[in-house]
């Protein structure tokens, strides 16, 4: 953030550390996916 890009982050209110249910575990998966495709798809 000090740099001026977005910062992604992400919190699931009903879990400690990590992402041990599988629901929260989908949400991840799926904004990893979208990370990549947004940050390195295309690039050489």
């Amino acid at each position: 953030r000090a740099q001026g890009e977005t910062v992604w982050y992400m919190n699931a209110l009903n879990e400690g550390h990590g992402y041990r249910k599988k629901e929260n575990r989908d949400i991840y998966q799926q904004a990893v996916i979208l990370f990549l495709r947004q940050h390195l798809v295309g690039r050489d």
